[in-house]
């Protein structure tokens, strides 16, 4: 079993990644091929859902525990599907992660628009990290 997370939205972010699961990690910068990160109706996360040519940018969190992924099935809720995806680190090397891809009877809430984290990170982190501290997502 992995105890690897490959992250792509929200919890790319290691301030996130804390809040959510409590532990301080940086992460490794990865690629997951075959998938297109979309944003989501209402929402300022976004979701992954399989695309034979896309390509999605992300951080790999290693060494998760047992209470941390508890957490990750919580926030992600029932909009995701937990499942094991290889992506390849900066370094070339190919690795098998979790990943939290959007359940395809959820599909009819994504946008058709590519996630920007740079969009993101600029204009809605820290109120997105606020919300988090205070119980909502």
């Amino acid at each position: 079993m992995t105890r690897r997370l490959f992250a792509y939205g929200t919890l790319q972010f290691a301030d996130i990644f804390a809040a959510v699961t409590g532990l301080q990690a940086a992460g490794v910068a990865a690629t997951l091929a075959g998938f297109r990160c979309e944003g989501v109706r209402g929402e300022l996360y976004p979701a992954v859902r399989p695309e034979a040519s896309g390509q999605v940018a992300g951080r790999v969190y290693h060494g998760l525990s047992r209470p941390a992924i508890a957490a990750l099935d919580r926030f992600e809720g029932d909009e995701y599907r937990r499942r094991v995806v290889t992506v390849v680190l900066e370094d070339g090397r190919r690795q098998q992660a979790w990943c939290y891809v959007i359940a395809p009877h959820w599909r009819r809430r994504l946008d058709g628009r590519l996630w920007d984290p740079v969009q993101f990170e600029r204009l809605h982190r820290r109120a997105y990290l606020r919300r988090l501290q205070s119980g909502h997502r």
